[in-house]
């Protein structure tokens, strides 16, 4: 969240980030199938 806030995100656009430590990136939840 840190990032977000610096200047070195200031190219960060419209994008939608999730602030989820990465899980995201992770695929699927099993527990959600």
């Amino acid at each position: 969240v840190a990032f977000l806030l610096s200047d070195a995100a200031s190219f960060v656009n419209g994008a939608v980030v999730p602030v989820d430590g990465g899980r995201a990136a992770t695929g699927p939840d099993p527990e959600e199938a």
